[in-house]
């Protein structure tokens, strides 16, 4: 992902490095001399942490529900392997009192 105009990927770890940004730029506009340029920028990556903050709390959100489908579906296997495990026996017993 790649965050339009600050040139930081994901992979380099974005949330921290526009915090850095954001706690350099608090410093650099500190006190009454702010511009509003400053003050602009720093309202764009405060936005930019939230919207990342989110996208993690989202990508969580998935990873939990993927991993909980995946255990539904390996249970659902397991039983449905049981029930024709039982079925291959009840054959096998009416086979055998057939033949009997």
């Amino acid at each position: 992902m790649q965050i339009t105009g600050y040139g930081i990927n994901e992979g380099e770890g974005a949330v921290t490095r526009i915090r850095q940004i954001q706690a350099n730029l608090d410093t650099l506009y500190a006190g009454e001399n702010q511009s509003y340029e400053g003050t602009r920028a720093e309202f764009h990556l405060s936005v930019a942490v939230d919207e990342m903050d989110v996208n993690q709390d989202m990508l969580r959100q998935a990873e939990q529900k993927t991993i909980a489908a995946i255990e539904a579906l390996v249970g659902a296997t397991t039983k449905n392997n049981d029930i024709a495990e039982q079925a291959i026996q009840m054959g096998r017993t009416i086979a055998s009192n057939i033949r009997a």
